[in-house]
């Protein structure tokens, strides 16, 4: 028989044991992961600030930020300019705007589709837009194609940090850039929301002449405009000393004489009345109005600010575009020949760049139609009935799955909640991003918002006073 030997170890070497083997067992607290500020300006050429949120939103930080791009992405030893970006954060997870702007952003806001989708926002200035912007303009590299690199460049940055759903979005110019980025870089985003993006066909679209000669309103309203050019150019006498009060007593300064800055207003008066109005006619003045009256709804619909060294250098950038890539519409002279004294052949392309030679590629814009016809899924478009550019509005094949809205008396200023049926913009939504859309109130009685071009938007972009 084998005796079977036991072991008894001493106390103090068990409890030695046990501790050990407990230790063994302990799990680590992970450290906690950089503050998102840290994170922020860890990301290659980003530099961030953080700022005070804008009042009554859903967000908890917000973020102005400057980031690095490469003035050619073709050729990145050309050098850098800095890119004006405002971050909205709400979570990490959450979905991501990408809101692309066609002009520069001087403060920061919440979109309608980030509330739409409870959001983080992305909202990007356009390159050469404001401020920063390159210290020297090298033009050639002011195309369509570079500002979708850029907006490429910055979705790959940030997601890093937000791995939820991508979704871009634009409007007007804005909106142009959105379906830029989305041809090029199919895959950035999972859908897009065009808003009162025209695809325009030439510097002298001959759709919009259609548009406002027969289209839009009706044979009175339409002539009752006319009639008003008309006056306003055979009584400019009468008309001049009010324009020339606004200049010597506004903030901005004037190359251009007032007898052009009176014609280009003239001129542009039908387009922006429709743009930015709401259609009713009985805001044009008539043959009783007072001089007084008609100063005052040139102001109102087509700014002589408009055509102030200011001004027209902060657009210059976007004429230059206009002329060699996007497109624009005729300024219509047909009934106002015998009237225009200083601007017989006017046209916008006085306001780009002195010196540069602007050539037109229409080859561009083509690329970008016959693509969204034929292969630009999970886009939606937004245009109003009454507003110009909706006679340049998208033209989609059967093949695409793609929503098109085309709201009854709205104008540029259209947005979702106004729309009389929002609700197939809320379902494709939620079909291809699989998240709840948050409804908004729809605001009473409102198709429309104040005049898109509405000059104190853009005046904190100018530090001159006069």
């Amino acid at each position: 028989m084998h005796k079977r030997f036991v072991t008894v170890l001493p106390a103090f070497v068990l409890i030695a044991f046990l501790f050990n083997s407990c230790g063994k067992d302990k799990v680590t607290e992970p450290e906690p992961p950089p503050d998102l500020l840290v994170r922020l300006n860890s990301l290659p050429g980003v530099t961030a600030t953080e700022i005070d949120s804008p009042s009554g939103t859903f967000h908890t930080r917000a973020f102005e930020m400057d980031i690095a791009q490469p003035i050619d992405h073709d050729n990145p030893d050309m050098g850098t300019f800095n890119q004006r970006v405002y971050l909205l954060h709400f979570g990490e997870r959450a979905p991501m705007v990408l809101e692309t702007s066609g002009y520069a952003m001087p403060y920061n806001r919440v979109g309608e589709v980030t509330d739409l989708l409870r959001a983080n926002q992305l909202h990007v200035s356009h390159r050469y837009m404001g401020n920063p912007r390159p210290d020297q303009l090298d033009w050639e590299y002011l195309t369509v194609a570079q500002a979708a690199a850029d907006h490429h460049h910055i979705v790959e940055l940030f997601k890093q940090i937000y791995t939820g759903q991508w979704v871009s979005t634009g409007r007007s110019k804005g909106g142009q850039a959105s379906l830029f980025h989305r041809r090029y870089y199919p895959d950035d985003v999972a859908v897009t929301l065009a808003m009162v993006a025209p695809i325009v066909y030439g510097t002298e679209d001959p759709r919009f002449d259609v548009f406002l000669n027969e289209v839009v309103s009706d044979s009175i309203c339409r002539e009752k405009i006319r009639q008003y050019q008309i006056r306003c150019l055979q009584e400019r006498d009468s008309l001049l000393p009010y324009l020339e009060h606004y200049a010597d007593t506004s903030w901005l300064t004037f190359s251009i004489t007032m007898d052009s800055a009176l014609e280009y207003s003239v001129l542009e008066f039908p387009f922006a009345f429709f743009q930015a109005g709401s259609g009713d006619c009985a805001d044009i003045p008539d043959s009783n109005s007072s001089y007084r009256e008609m100063f005052d709804a040139l102001m109102t619909f087509s700014s002589i600010a408009l055509f102030s060294d200011e001004y027209s250098d902060y657009y210059c950038p976007v004429y230059y575009q206009i002329y060699t890539e996007l497109g624009y519409y005729r300024l219509i002279t047909d009934h106002l020949l015998d009237l225009l004294e200083v601007m017989p052949d006017p046209t916008y392309a006085r306001f780009g760049p002195p010196g540069v030679e602007m050539v037109y590629r229409p080859e561009v814009v083509q690329d970008l139609a016959q693509w969204l016809r034929t292969e630009g899924d999970s886009i939606i478009y937004v245009y109003g009935a009454v507003d110009p550019w909706s006679a340049a509005a998208v033209e989609l094949g059967g093949d695409v799955e793609a929503l098109f809205v085309l709201e009854p008396g709205a104008n540029h200023s259209v947005q979702i909640q106004t729309l009389s049926n929002p609700g197939p913009v809320y379902e494709k939504l939620e079909l291809w991003l699989g998240i709840e859309v948050q409804r908004l109130a729809r605001p009473p009685n409102q198709h429309t918002l104040p005049p898109v071009r509405e000059l104190s938007r853009i005046a904190p972009l100018f530090n001159t006073a006069k």
